[in-house]
């Protein structure tokens, strides 16, 4: 189970970094904004399935939470695998 929420891990990775990270853009220039626009336009379905299971499973009492546990339990429901 591990070894495959590596793998998803680098696939989001690889998809993540065709988006340009450039903070300095100026009222002229939105290049930041549109490629962090794009992204989530390309990868919306998967994008809105996140943040759903965010809201489900982490409230207001979370918010000091650790973000590799977080990111860990959202792996795992995102994957469907609830442990049992």
């Amino acid at each position: 189970m591990v070894d495959k929420l590596k793998n998803e891990s680098a696939a989001y990775i690889t998809a993540a970094s065709k988006v340009t990270i450039d903070h300095t853009e100026t009222v002229a220039d939105h290049s930041f904004t549109n490629g962090v626009l794009k992204f989530f336009s390309e990868n919306h379905a998967a994008a809105e399935r996140v943040f759903s299971l965010l809201n489900c499973m982490y409230g207001e009492d979370q918010i000091r939470a650790k973000a590799d546990g977080i990111q860990a339990g959202v792996m795992l429901r995102y994957n469907k695998r609830l442990g049992k």
